[in-house]
């Protein structure tokens, strides 16, 4: 019996190994690679960010993990308020999925797609008892060195939407 299960184990070892190595020569396209892969592009470098009261924040976009990965850090030092974002194309799914955390202990995760020229992602609604909570976010009049972003939240089930923070992104020169 003991021959019996060292040679399944041996045989389930050598099989990881050959998956392993293949996967680790690149034999696969990455799905990174895709042409949806680009769409936040737009987001990368670094930018200073005006709220409706002109207050200031700043936001650094890079790609990670061999390109593979959209990463912002915004920091809005008025407010002492920090966040991040990893963002990444799925194209199991056709959507960009996003996880955000911050200095507040805040953990949200989205997940979205290009909605004509807007790119829209959107958290699980929040069941409460006077109804859901849905909440998107919305990048919008993009351009080469600003673009804007909105939160929105829906009580309709995303019959109407209110804005309840609206951000203007300039390129930092």
């Amino acid at each position: 019996m003991k021959l019996k299960c060292r040679m399944l184990c041996l045989s389930i070892i050598a099989l990881l190994c050959v998956a392993t190595k293949s996967y680790a020569q690149g034999d696969a396209v990455k799905p990174c690679s895709a042409p949806e892969g680009g769409q936040l592009d737009f987001w990368l470098g670094d930018w200073v960010i005006t709220y409706a009261d002109n207050s200031h924040a700043y936001s650094v976009v890079d790609k990670k993990m061999d390109g593979c990965v959209v990463h912002e850090q915004f920091r809005d030092p008025g407010k002492n308020y920090v966040s991040e974002s990893w963002n990444v194309y799925n194209p199991n799914i056709h959507k960009w999925q996003q996880t955000r955390v911050d200095n507040q202990g805040a953990y949200l995760q989205m997940a979205g797609r290009l909605d004509g020229s807007d790119i829209m992602l959107y958290a699980k609604p929040k069941i409460l008892q006077e109804g859901n909570l849905q909440m998107r976010a919305v990048y919008y009049n993009i351009k080469s060195d600003s673009f804007d972003w909105k939160w929105e939240q829906s009580r309709d089930n995303g019959n109407t939407w209110t804005v309840t923070i609206g951000m203007h992104y300039d390129r930092k020169k």
